[in-house]
C-alpha cells in the first residue's frame, strides 16, 4: 500500500498564491488477509503396483482471493505417513497408504 501526499494551494483574484501550500499524508494499509478455499477431505485408492497415490496436476490446489493483491503466495505441507512441503502446486507429492 503506501503513502499519498495531498497538497492544497489557494489563489485569489489578484493572482496571489498561498505560501506555503497546505499538505498532509494519507497512508493506506492492507489489514485484510487473503481468503483460501479448499476442496475438503478426499479419499483416493492406491495406484497400480504402488502403495500410495501421486497427486495429479492441480487436483488439490485451493483457490485464493485477496482484496489488494493478485500475487498471493501459496505454501503447503503434508504430515502423517508422508511429510513434505513446498510453495508451488502439490503436484507430485506422494502420500503413503495409511
Amino acid at each position: 500500500m503506501g503513502a499519498n501526499v495531498i497538497s492544497w494551494t489557494a489563489s485569489d483574484a489578484s493572482g496571489n498564491i498561498s505560501s506555503p501550500a497546505f499538505s498532509f499524508t494519507i497512508t493506506v494499509n492492507d489489514n485484510q488477509g487473503p481468503v483460501i478455499v479448499g476442496i475438503g477431505n478426499q479419499t483416493r485408492g492406491t495406484q497400480s503396483d504402488a502403495c500410495g497415490y501421486t497427486v495429479s496436476g492441480t487436483e488439490f490446489d485451493p483457490t485464493v482471493t485477496d482484496n489488494c493483491s493478485a500475487s498471493t503466495t501459496l505454501s503447503w505441507s503434508v504430515t502423517g505417513a508422508t511429510t513434505a512441503s513446498g510453495t508451488t502446486t502439490l503436484n507430485g507429492a506422494f502420500m503413503n497408504k495409511g
